[in-house]
């Protein structure tokens, strides 16, 4: 029989990448049918929102290197974005899904990205990171 704390450590949460291990293969493809295709959409709001804040900050602070933080990156679509409408930008992105961060570091190397996009396995209640480490 194992010790009380051996058993927490051994249990699933729900909402941990566990659940997205098993549909990884899967995910994209049933994103975009679920969504009837407006995954795409949303994603690119969100990308047109982060370049309205690097325009404004922009103006007001000097130039430097971007540092995006993409938390619950999947597959790394939302990271791939960015880099591509970024140029100079370097993004971590974070998931609990080991299958689903390989999958996004197939995508990455695919899209020649890999210089500029790290993925991480992680949660999101427990980022590694000093505070003020991404604008």
């Amino acid at each position: 029989v194992a010790s009380g704390s051996a058993q927490a450590a051994d249990k699933v949460r729900p909402g941990s990448g566990t659940m997205f291990d098993g549909v990884a293969e899967k995910y994209d493809l049933l994103n975009k049918l679920i969504s009837l295709g407006l995954d795409q959409h949303w994603r690119g709001t969100m990308v047109r929102a982060v370049g309205d804040h690097v325009a404004l900050t922009a103006a007001f602070d000097a130039p430097k290197k971007l540092r995006v933080l993409d938390v619950a990156t999947g597959t790394a679509d939302v990271a791939i974005i960015i880099a591509k409408m970024f140029p100079s930008a370097e993004i971590t992105g974070v998931d609990p899904s080991s299958n689903m961060l390989s999958l996004g570091r197939m995508k990455i190397a695919e899209a020649n990205l890999s210089s500029r996009i790290q993925l991480q396995l992680g949660e999101s209640e427990n980022l590694a990171f000093p505070d003020q480490s991404f604008d």
